[in-house]
Parts: structure tokens; sequence; C-alpha cells
């Protein structure tokens, strides 16, 4: 996506270990969703709204929920940079990952009631 409707920077490390926790809580399920939400920071969260706020610069028309499976989060990270620009476009479209010398695009899923099984 070209156009894109908020920007998110973070930092790196912040955005890793708050995903990381998030991950552990979800245990082994590797399509667990990750939900970014503003709240006075990037509120990074498992599907029980559970997680932590870090700190961010927050740009333009943020939705309220975005969802996308952690795990391709966390391969699109790249550890070796100090900020990561998430650039969104709204909550079903692809979100990019940007870097100086590279991007990542990544999927959203959608987020709901959870179900019981």
């Amino acid at each position: 996506p070209r156009n894109y409707d908020s920007v998110v920077e973070v930092d790196t490390k912040a955005l890793i270990k708050a995903l990381e926790i998030v991950k552990k809580m979800n245990g082994r399920d590797k399509l667990a969703p990750v939900i970014f939400r503003h709240d006075l920071g990037l509120w990074v969260m498992d599907r029980d709204r559970n997680g932590q706020i870090i700190d961010a610069e927050i740009s333009g028309d943020f939705e309220k929920e975005i969802g996308f499976t952690i795990t391709y989060i966390l391969d699109a990270v790249r550890k070796d940079q100090k900020i990561t620009r998430i650039e969104f476009s709204g909550p079903l479209d692809p979100a990019v990952i940007r870097y100086p010398d590279s991007i990542a695009v990544i999927m959203p899923m959608r987020i709901g009631e959870r179900r019981n099984r």
C-alpha cells in the first residue's frame, strides 16, 4: 500500500519485548493474534486484552484495534534497527513495516469476540 492513514514509530527493542510477552501468554498457538491499540502509546495485547503499553510516536487516524498474527509480526521486525515504523491504512488493510532499506507487508486478521470451544 502506498497510502496510509496512520503511522506508528516505536523503539524496536520495546516492541520486540512486548511482542514476546504476548507470545508467551498465548502459549503454543502460533497463529494467535497480537492486537495493536492506541491508548496513551501503543498497546500491544493478546485476544483477552492482556499486554502492555509502550511509548510510541503515533500520527494520523489510528484505528481502535488492529489484529495481526504474532509470528508474522515478529518475523518482520528487524532486531538490528533502533526504530520500527509501522504504517496502517485500516483494520482490514495490510500494514507496512518500513525500514530505511527494506519493507515488510503484513496482512491483518479479523479480531472479534472469542468463541467458546
